[in-house]
């Protein structure tokens, strides 16, 4: 079952929940081989320089000391649409 192979391969894995950078909301999952990312934004506003917003906040959390250099880092952005 695919939800029992997640849960084991992220036994071993350090969470760092509710990191708060730029309006974005960010869940940082430390593996062996590399992070995993979650960011979690809202899209109501139409921002055109999210893109901007994502590399400066990724900056800031390396400079922060998030991340180690030797692993990768995988970002995964997840939106959550607005009342219009």
């Amino acid at each position: 079952n695919i939800l029992n192979d997640m849960a084991k391969s992220r036994k071993n894995t350090k969470v760092t929940h509710g990191i708060i950078v730029n309006d974005l909301k960010i869940n940082i999952y430390e593996m062996k081989r590399q992070y995993e990312v979650h960011v979690i934004f809202d899209c109501r506003d139409g921002d055109l320089a999210f893109e901007e917003k994502l590399d400066g906040t990724m900056d800031y959390l390396a400079e922060e000391g998030y991340f180690d250099n030797k692993k990768k880092v995988k970002v995964i952005g997840m939106t959550i649409k607005g009342n219009e």
